[in-house]
């Protein structure tokens, strides 16, 4: 009876160890034991390489002015036995200032006028300006936002009395930004074409 038990023990022993030596592993892992980048145990191997590189970082801030300029230089150091053919950089672009867009969606919310004037050619074809201001601004921090001022021509054709077609062209915009105070004006006649349907209600 006892040596029934003995070797039941045995055998239940070595099947433990025959299933955890046919465990899977990943081929990249078998690679690094191939390799002797990494021993079995975990630890590196004494082919185990690492890659660095070395920042030198050199800003100029003026305050009270909001601009912070810089330049880096990056010298990456290759120890492995492998040509890098292309590096992958990741740029982020103020991460640390609150409201800015990490990992999630930013909400943003819009309010704005526009104005037309029309001056018909004939009947039913004319021309008319179209000018327009409108705030954009971070629900979270509505300070952060951008001020825009701007123009387009447009053509209308009047298919009916009450209902016309517009084509518009071209603008002229102003934008601000309310946070860094950068502004810029931008003119174009072919960046910006927009197509319209619209209602003309109580024209006759």
């Amino acid at each position: 009876m006892l040596k029934s038990i003995i070797l039941s023990v045995f055998s239940c022993f070595v099947l433990l160890q025959v299933q955890a030596q046919n465990l899977y592993m990943p081929r990249d892992i078998q690679q690094a034991f191939k390799k002797e980048t990494r021993s079995p145990d975990g630890r590196p191997g004494k082919n185990y390489w690492q890659n660095h590189g070395r920042y030198t970082i050199s800003i100029t801030a003026l305050p009270p002015d909001r601009n912070i300029k810089g330049t880096e230089q990056i010298i990456y150091f290759n120890n492995s036995p492998d040509t890098l053919k292309r590096l992958n950089m990741k740029l982020i672009l103020n991460i640390h200032r609150p409201g800015a867009a990490r990992f999630g969606n930013t909400g943003v919310v819009g309010m704005g006028i526009n104005v037309r004037y029309y001056c018909m050619i004939t009947d039913k074809f004319g021309f008319f300006p179209q000018m327009g201001i409108s705030s954009l601004n971070n629900t979270t921090y509505f300070k952060y936002g951008t001020l825009n001022i701007g123009a387009m021509p447009n053509f209308v054709f009047f298919p009916a009395p009450q209902l016309g077609v517009n084509l518009g062209f071209g603008n002229i915009g102003y934008s601000l930004d309310y946070q860094t105070k950068n502004h810029n004006f931008n003119l174009g006649l072919n960046n910006n074409i927009s197509f319209g349907l619209n209602y003309y209600w109580g024209r006759k």
